[in-house]
């Protein structure tokens, strides 16, 4: 008896031993199966089919396969870089960014200027989006962003000025002389030789009731261009 039940023991063994094979050539069948039909797919599949999406400008569809790649290889950095263009070329300006941004942070030094021009172009296009929509401290914070990415970016730095001293008038008019001040002091740092800062900030300072301050302002841009006829006008009004 004893034989005959280490007898069946032992068919049991081989009976398990030989499913727990099958199994596992079974397995090994089914995701080689899968692999061919291309149901497992990596990150570089998705990324290039994103490519092909994109050149054909199906932008929206080229995103989730992007986004795709990204959640398979968070460090995929040409994945954040079409992703970001995707939005780029959709209009979506402040949704271009933060991807773009990734793909600065990872892409090797010899493509770091592709992505930083890319990122430019988000940037200004961001702000000229929100200025247009009258949010000027988004703007605002867009440009000084871009100008710090690339600070001998004459655009940005041409831009960035233009929207303080159209913010600066903006406040003025609203009687927020104190913010005006500061927005037009500003772009006097930018642009110390452009007479429309001066004037926004003398008329800022003649409105707070600081005379002194605003003639100083006033001496200074005649220095600048003594022919301009606005400034000789204020100086006029304030000398009386």
């Amino acid at each position: 008896m004893k034989k005959a039940s280490q007898g069946f023991r032992v068919l049991d063994l081989l009976r398990a031993n030989r499913l727990g094979i099958i199994v596992v050539v079974l397995s090994t069948c089914l995701l080689t199966s899968c692999a061919m039909l291309g149901l497992v797919r990596t990150a570089e599949d998705f990324y290039k089919a994103g490519v092909n999406l994109f050149k054909r400008g199906q932008y929206r569809e080229a995103i989730i396969q992007f986004e795709k790649a990204i959640q398979m290889d968070p460090n995929y950095g040409l994945a954040y870089l079409y992703l970001g263009r995707s939005y780029l070329n959709l209009g979506q300006w402040s949704d271009s960014i933060s991807p773009l941004r990734d793909a600065l942070r990872l892409s090797p030094d010899e493509s770091k200027k592709q992505v930083v021009d890319v990122l430019m172009e988000a940037l200004i296009g961001a702000a000229s989006h929100e200025l247009k929509m009258g949010n000027y401290q988004n703007a605002i914070g867009y440009l000084k962003d871009a100008l710090q990415l690339l600070p001998q970016s004459e655009k940005a730095k041409q831009n960035l000025y233009g929207t303080l001293v159209e913010y600066g008038g903006k406040l003025l008019s609203q009687g927020n002389t104190q913010q005006a001040i500061g927005a037009f002091s500003e772009a006097i740092k930018l642009s110390p030789n452009d007479l429309n800062a001066y004037l926004g900030l003398a008329k800022s300072f003649l409105k707070n009731g600081d005379f002194l301050k605003a003639l100083r302002v006033a001496e200074e841009a005649l220095r600048l261009d003594p022919a301009n006829k606005d400034i000789q006008s204020l100086f006029r009004e304030l000398r009386k």
